[in-house]
């Protein structure tokens, strides 16, 4: 943790905070010694289990890197498989092997699903998942999902060897021990603290592979803080190893890395770079031929506040998962900290602050609470949710009844959707707002079924009844079924199932 950047009145407290949050929140080394000698009598059972044809098997994950946090007893093992096996016989295998595995260890399991099936286990304290991939290398087209996080594993043990190397050749000072992992684990607990660190659809906030790439690209905790404070929607990051891993030329947009002084390893590539310019002769053995690649930009991305081009992956953004709410929260943060450093911020600071925000007069508050399938996961159930809730706000808003706030959650058994208004009810009389005078098709329409009408600028008004005087009468219709033709009905959570609860709130927790 370099300390580049910080203002020497800050500079001590800064440092004092984060030495202490390491301190409570980095795993000891007896509990690291646990984990290394519950995963290695695991690898080593599976290597005696020589009947399945399982090339490889690799720890990957943060607990192989060193960077998790402190009682994260998460063990992930991946089986490598030969890229010719059959995905139904991979997933037969994976599943038979597993269960065997589990038992013979004597665990407890459950099957899950990414994009197959796979085995999570409960042994002792430890938590395992037991993933079967195909062996694939650098360079190769994956053939699924999971296939690319044994690269991510390698690619990480190899930056941070590159990182720990490069500090002591430049001599930097850092902390506590010159090892990056301790500026990963602080930015995970950072992160948990203002209620960002997570990529499930719940959550949108930072996955832990996001945190450790940018850790490493940026050098430090401290070192990101600073250039985070300034980011605007639109960031892209593209890590030098990239070029150098593929041997590509860099793109013209591409200048951070050279620009900006929190940012490490920019000296190799720009080497790179200047060998090209001054060795134009094609028998040079010095000169680097690279290639030209085309990075995919933020319209590809669908305008993601942040993106991050995975190592082993370049069309993939590694902050896909991210809200640009909660990017600008993290902006935001990351400015106030170091302004005014607190260790509150990494202690359950995004509830202290909606605590805040709740110690007020309230408006009028509905919540529909709605059944739900306990083996709909939460990655389906929120989505659906949030369309839901999209879809009765505009009718709400239609009728003109504001909203001040509104949220939703699920537990294991109900969805909650929340809704806070500034008003309850409304006149019987409302304005309707026409057509434009100089549209008589219009114009005529509008009057032959609103009597009432007149004319205020450009534009035909009319004094109307109000269908809806009050927002419980709306929703009572919605969960009545009366209003199926304008609202979206999502698979899984259902209106019509649900049950109004007035004057209550729920919050996602």
């Amino acid at each position: 943790m370099t300390n580049k950047n910080l203002k020497s009145d800050n500079n001590a407290k800064i440092q004092s905070i984060l030495r202490e949050v390491l301190g409570d929140v980095k795993p000891c080394e007896d509990e690291k010694n646990h984990l290394t000698t519950f995963s290695k009598k695991i690898i080593d059972t599976i290597n005696e289990m020589k009947e399945y044809p399982i090339l490889n098997v690799v720890r990957v994950g943060s607990t192989a890197r060193g960077t998790n946090l402190k009682n994260d007893h998460d063990i992930d093992i991946f089986l490598k498989f030969d890229k010719n096996t059959d995905r139904e016989e991979l997933k037969e295998i994976g599943l038979n092997f597993g269960i065997e595995l589990v038992t013979k260890l004597n665990g407890k399991y459950w099957v899950k699903y990414a994009e197959h099936p796979y085995i999570t286990a409960k042994i002792d304290k430890f938590s395992l998942d037991l993933v079967p991939c195909y062996d694939i290398q650098w360079g190769e087209k994956l053939i699924s999902s999971v296939d690319r996080t044994p690269l991510h594993n390698e690619f990480l043990l190899n930056a941070y060897k590159r990182h720990e190397k490069y500090c002591k050749s430049k001599k930097y000072e850092s902390y506590p021990n010159g090892t990056i992992t301790d500026d990963v684990i602080i930015l995970k607990r950072f992160l948990k603290g203002i209620g960002l660190y997570g990529s499930d659809l719940k959550t949108a906030g930072f996955s832990g592979y996001l945190c450790e790439l940018l850790i490493y690209y940026y050098g430090g905790f401290i070192n990101l803080l600073n250039s985070a404070k300034k980011w605007k929607a639109g960031k892209k990051i593209l890590l030098t190893d990239i070029l150098e891993i593929y041997n590509i030329k860099s793109p013209e947009w591409n200048t951070e890395y050279l620009e900006n002084p929190n940012i490490y390893f920019n000296e190799h590539y720009a080497n790179i770079n200047l060998i090209n310019l001054n060795n134009s002769e094609e028998n040079n053995s010095n000169v680097i031929k690279l290639k030209e690649y085309k990075f995919l930009d933020n319209k590809y991305y669908k305008n993601q506040p942040l993106v991050i081009y995975d190592p082993s992956d370049l069309d993939r953004n590694v902050a896909a998962a991210l809200s640009t709410e909660n990017f600008y929260k993290f902006v935001l943060y990351a400015r106030k900290f170091l302004e005014d450093p607190n260790i509150e911020y990494f202690y359950d600071y995004d509830k202290k602050v909606l605590n805040n925000l709740n110690d007020r007069e309230k408006g009028y508050e509905l919540c529909l609470k709605i059944p739900r399938n306990p083996e709909i996961v939460d990655d389906i159930i929120y989505p659906q949710m949030d369309r839901l809730q999209k879809s009765i706000s505009h009718i709400f808003e239609e009728n003109d009844f504001a909203i001040v706030r509104f949220s939703n959650h699920a537990n294991e058994s109900f969805c909650y959707i929340s809704w806070e208004f500034l008003i309850s009810k409304m006149p019987d009389l409302m304005c309707k707002m026409g057509p434009p005078i100089y549209s008589p098709k219009g114009v005529d329409n509008f009057i032959a079924h609103n009597p009432k009408y007149f004319v205020k600028e450009d534009r035909l008004y009319a004094y109307c009844p109000r269908k809806y005087k009050s927002v419980d009468e709306l929703l009572y219709n919605i969960v009545e079924g009366k209003l199926q033709k304008i609202i979206t009905y999502p698979k899984y959570v259902n209106p019509e199932e649900g049950e109004i609860l007035k004057d209550k709130y729920i919050e996602r927790i």
